[in-house]
């Protein structure tokens, strides 16, 4: 048979089919069909191989059975051996092939005697193998150029499964990333979105959406105040950011004492933990009238009360991170701070572990960073570090949250 004709022919039936098909099954069948009706074969078919599972199934049949879902054992038969081998088999009696798995023919009472099976391989990543059985014409036997058209076929199929993988991928990445847009805007949306006087903070998200958190909130004389770092990245982290979020809210809503709201949010953080994430968390509360305020550490960066002579005075932690274990109230270690003449931060440890001159920021960079900017007013100040360590900073590791307090 004149081989180059068919070739190109299949090669632009396929290129049509897969181009035009609703799916790549169908394509397949297309190429199948037209194989077969080119090489007199009896029957054709299409296998799929599941390395997950370790199986080949049928997944597109043509001639006098139907055994699509017929599921062979990974490595099993003519056909397990052609995609472990990635070659090629032209099969001239296989009864007499050790390979030949004949419980299809047990099944269907259909007699396989000559057999074409080509791998389905693109760049190394075996998809499964074309089946061509019994030429109704020349003694029931196929050629090699027979072969080599199958192989043809077996080509352009695996071309076109890759870019079906490739363009699934591509799909759910942009879904993905449509995804994350959505949440971080409605992330966005949690953060205070009035303006204060006495409170106001900053949040960069390394990636779409951050695992830490600050928020304040004024109810009546006193302005409570959260600054969280959810362990781990990414959207998992953001989810637990998220209902710690909604928790300082609703919870603080009583007017609690510091030390009450912190056992309160560690208590249904702890109820509902999973996969070991906790959060770290300065939580407290500032006093319009006396310019005091109140806080507890459980577990983070070291508050710093900055004043105006460049006085540091750092808050440790005093308690475990909020949702690890059961705490109460009278457990817990709450400082009072003489705001009069001085501001409150606390910050994630994204600015800390940003790296400046090719170390790690520190918590008494940052502290200077504040000083330099103490002259200005509240805003300006968090928003003149951050932009300063974003500008500064070879690399930036995580996300970056600063929150301040105080006028």
């Amino acid at each position: 048979m004149n081989l180059v004709s068919p070739q190109l022919d299949i090669i632009d039936r396929m290129m049509g089919a897969f181009a035009s098909a609703a799916d790549i099954d169908a394509a397949i069948e297309q190429g199948l069909d037209y194989v077969r009706a080119c090489l007199q074969a009896q029957a054709a078919s299409f296998f799929i191989l599941d390395s997950a599972q370790k199986t080949i199934t049928c997944r597109a049949c043509l001639g006098p059975v139907d055994i699509r879902g017929f599921i062979i054992p990974d490595g099993k038969g003519i056909v397990g051996s052609t995609i472990k081998q990635n070659k090629t088999r032209y099969i001239a009696d296989c009864a007499a092939d050790p390979d030949f798995h004949t419980v299809i023919d047990q099944q269907t009472g259909f007699t396989t005697k000559s057999m074409i099976c080509a791998p389905v391989t693109h760049k190394e990543r075996p998809f499964g193998a074309i089946q061509l059985i019994n030429r109704i014409d020349q003694n029931g036997l196929f050629s090699d150029d027979d072969a080599a058209l199958v192989s043809v076929l077996a080509n352009a199929a695996a071309l076109a499964l890759a870019n079906s993988e490739l363009t699934k991928t591509m799909v759910e990445a942009e879904a993905m990333k449509r995804d994350i847009y959505l949440a971080a805007r409605v992330q966005e949306n949690l953060f205070p979105q009035k303006p204060n006087k006495v409170a106001y903070g900053r949040n960069i998200p390394k990636r779409g959406v951050s695992g830490d958190l600050f928020d304040f909130v004024q109810r009546g004389s006193k302005i409570y105040f959260c600054m969280g770092d959810v362990s781990g990245k990414g959207v998992n982290a953001a989810l637990v950011m998220s209902k710690t979020h909604s928790l300082f809210r609703s919870l603080c809503r009583p007017l609690p004492d510091t030390a009450q709201l912190t056992a309160d949010m560690n208590r249904e953080l702890t109820e509902t933990a999973s996969d070991g994430m906790f959060v770290t968390a300065i939580i407290g509360q500032y006093s319009l009238h006396t310019k005091t305020l109140q806080a507890c550490n459980a577990g983070h960066e070291p508050g710093l009360v900055l004043d105006k002579h460049n006085i540091k005075t750092y808050l440790p932690a005093s308690s475990p991170p909020l949702g690890i274990m059961d705490i109460l109230p009278t457990s817990l270690s709450c400082e009072v701070i003489d705001l009069q003449n001085a501001r409150f931060f606390a910050y994630s440890d994204g600015l800390t572990e940003a790296e400046i001159d090719g170390k790690m920021a520190g918590a008494g960079a940052v502290a200077d960073m504040l000083h330099n900017y103490a002259a200005l007013g509240l805003r300006q100040q968090v928003d003149k570090v951050i932009d300063d360590i974003q500008y500064k900073a070879n690399r930036i590791a995580d996300d970056l949250t600063l929150l301040g307090v105080g006028e």
